[in-house]
Protein backbone atom coordinates (compact mmCIF):
# COMPACT_ATOMS: atom_id res chain seq x y z
CA UNK A 1 0.00 0.00 0.00
CA UNK A 2 1.43 3.37 -0.90
CA UNK A 3 0.22 7.04 0.00
CA UNK A 4 1.33 10.14 -0.80
CA UNK A 5 0.96 13.44 0.67
CA UNK A 6 0.84 16.20 -1.55
CA UNK A 7 2.05 20.10 -0.15
CA UNK A 8 -0.43 22.88 -1.66
CA UNK A 9 1.43 23.04 -4.56
CA UNK A 10 0.31 19.49 -5.91
CA UNK A 11 4.60 17.83 -5.21
CA UNK A 12 4.56 14.94 -3.45
CA UNK A 13 6.48 14.92 0.31
CA UNK A 14 8.05 11.87 2.53
CA UNK A 15 6.08 11.43 5.58
CA UNK A 16 8.96 11.43 8.95
CA UNK A 17 7.13 12.03 11.59
CA UNK A 18 3.51 11.97 12.60
CA UNK A 19 2.40 14.02 15.48
CA UNK A 20 -1.13 14.84 17.45
CA UNK A 21 -1.99 16.30 20.24
CA UNK A 22 -4.16 15.51 23.05
CA UNK A 23 -7.13 17.44 24.65
CA UNK A 24 -5.01 19.69 26.49
CA UNK A 25 -2.76 20.64 23.35
CA UNK A 26 -0.21 18.21 24.39
CA UNK A 27 1.76 16.74 21.63
CA UNK A 28 1.70 13.01 21.56
CA UNK A 29 3.65 10.72 19.46
CA UNK A 30 2.67 8.16 17.28
CA UNK A 31 4.38 5.03 17.11
CA UNK A 32 2.15 3.52 14.52
CA UNK A 33 -0.51 4.31 12.22
CA UNK A 34 -2.96 1.43 10.51
CA UNK A 35 -5.72 1.60 8.26
CA UNK A 36 -8.63 -0.75 7.29
CA UNK A 37 -8.89 -2.44 3.60
CA UNK A 38 -11.77 -3.17 1.57
CA UNK A 39 -12.07 -5.92 3.44
CA UNK A 40 -12.05 -4.34 6.56
CA UNK A 41 -9.01 -5.96 7.83
CA UNK A 42 -6.50 -3.63 9.84
CA UNK A 43 -2.96 -2.82 7.70
CA UNK A 44 -0.15 -1.16 8.83
CA UNK A 45 0.17 1.85 7.05
CA UNK A 46 2.94 3.52 9.21
CA UNK A 47 5.50 2.65 11.55
CA UNK A 48 8.58 4.38 13.66
CA UNK A 49 9.13 1.15 15.93
CA UNK A 50 12.72 0.55 15.27
CA UNK A 51 14.26 -3.04 15.16
CA UNK A 52 14.94 -4.66 18.99
CA UNK A 53 18.32 -6.14 20.05
CA UNK A 54 18.41 -7.64 23.09
CA UNK A 55 21.39 -7.88 25.50
CA UNK A 56 22.17 -9.52 28.71
CA UNK A 57 24.63 -8.33 31.94
CA UNK A 58 26.36 -10.09 32.82
CA UNK A 59 26.57 -12.72 30.72
CA UNK A 60 28.28 -14.95 32.54
CA UNK A 61 26.96 -15.61 36.63
CA UNK A 62 28.30 -17.47 39.69
CA UNK A 63 26.99 -19.74 42.49
CA UNK A 64 28.22 -20.76 44.90
CA UNK A 65 27.79 -23.62 48.05
CA UNK A 66 29.55 -24.87 50.84
CA UNK A 67 28.13 -28.69 50.98
CA UNK A 68 24.26 -27.81 51.32
CA UNK A 69 23.98 -29.12 47.55
CA UNK A 70 22.07 -25.67 46.38
CA UNK A 71 23.46 -22.81 45.00
CA UNK A 72 21.80 -19.75 43.82
CA UNK A 73 23.82 -17.66 40.82
CA UNK A 74 24.53 -13.67 40.82
CA UNK A 75 21.40 -11.72 38.79
CA UNK A 76 21.84 -11.17 35.70
CA UNK A 77 19.86 -8.64 33.42
CA UNK A 78 18.42 -8.04 29.91
CA UNK A 79 18.11 -4.99 28.26
CA UNK A 80 16.05 -4.23 25.30
CA UNK A 81 17.00 -1.61 22.60
CA UNK A 82 14.57 -0.42 20.08
CA UNK A 83 10.84 -1.91 19.97
CA UNK A 84 7.97 -0.27 21.81
CA UNK A 85 7.64 -0.73 25.57
CA UNK A 86 6.52 -2.42 27.71
CA UNK A 87 8.30 -5.56 26.75
CA UNK A 88 7.39 -9.26 28.07
CA UNK A 89 10.47 -11.34 28.92
CA UNK A 90 10.63 -15.32 28.82
CA UNK A 91 13.73 -17.64 30.43
CA UNK A 92 14.52 -20.69 28.83
CA UNK A 93 16.58 -23.34 29.46
CA UNK A 94 18.83 -24.27 26.62
CA UNK A 95 20.78 -27.37 28.39
CA UNK A 96 22.54 -28.18 31.31
CA UNK A 97 25.43 -30.41 32.78
CA UNK A 98 23.62 -31.72 35.86
CA UNK A 99 21.41 -34.70 36.50
CA UNK A 100 18.79 -32.45 37.75
CA UNK A 101 17.14 -29.34 36.14
CA UNK A 102 18.33 -25.91 37.03
CA UNK A 103 15.57 -23.08 37.17
CA UNK A 104 15.03 -19.60 36.44
CA UNK A 105 14.16 -18.19 39.69
CA UNK A 106 12.36 -14.93 37.64
CA UNK A 107 11.27 -16.49 34.57
CA UNK A 108 9.25 -13.81 33.22
CA UNK A 109 10.99 -11.12 34.37
CA UNK A 110 14.12 -9.09 33.32
CA UNK A 111 16.53 -9.74 35.96
CA UNK A 112 16.84 -12.94 37.39
CA UNK A 113 19.23 -15.38 39.41
CA UNK A 114 19.47 -19.22 38.49
CA UNK A 115 19.31 -22.09 40.94
CA UNK A 116 20.70 -25.43 40.77
CA UNK A 117 19.94 -28.33 43.39
CA UNK A 118 21.51 -31.57 44.21
CA UNK A 119 25.56 -30.10 43.70
CA UNK A 120 27.91 -32.50 45.20
CA UNK A 121 30.64 -32.03 48.00
CA UNK A 122 33.56 -30.60 45.66
CA UNK A 123 31.36 -30.55 42.34
CA UNK A 124 30.08 -27.85 40.04
CA UNK A 125 27.92 -27.74 36.96
CA UNK A 126 26.96 -25.35 34.26
CA UNK A 127 23.69 -24.39 32.33
CA UNK A 128 23.26 -21.95 29.30
CA UNK A 129 19.52 -19.98 28.69
CA UNK A 130 18.29 -17.60 26.54
CA UNK A 131 15.69 -14.55 27.12
CA UNK A 132 13.39 -13.94 24.40
CA UNK A 133 12.17 -9.87 25.02
CA UNK A 134 8.83 -9.46 22.86
CA UNK A 135 7.88 -5.82 22.85
CA UNK A 136 4.12 -4.33 22.79
CA UNK A 137 4.19 -2.96 19.25
CA UNK A 138 1.27 -4.07 16.97
CA UNK A 139 3.62 -6.46 14.78
CA UNK A 140 5.59 -7.50 18.16
CA UNK A 141 9.42 -7.63 17.77
CA UNK A 142 11.66 -10.21 19.57
CA UNK A 143 15.30 -10.51 20.43
CA UNK A 144 17.18 -12.89 22.12
CA UNK A 145 19.85 -12.72 25.03
CA UNK A 146 22.08 -15.74 26.18
CA UNK A 147 23.56 -16.45 29.55
CA UNK A 148 25.92 -19.00 30.76
CA UNK A 149 26.07 -19.79 34.57
CA UNK A 150 28.04 -22.17 36.79
CA UNK A 151 27.37 -23.47 40.14
CA UNK A 152 30.16 -24.69 42.46
CA UNK A 153 30.53 -26.46 45.64
CA UNK A 154 33.67 -24.94 47.48
CA UNK A 155 33.58 -27.43 50.10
Amino acid sequence: MTIIIRDAANTPRTITAIQVRDATNTPRTISEMWARDSNNVPRLVFSLVPPMTASATPNTVFGFTSGTGTATSDSTTVTPVGGLAPYTYAWTLLTFGSAITPTADSPTSATTTFTQTGIGIGDSTFAEWQCQVTDSSASPYTALAYVSSFWTDLT
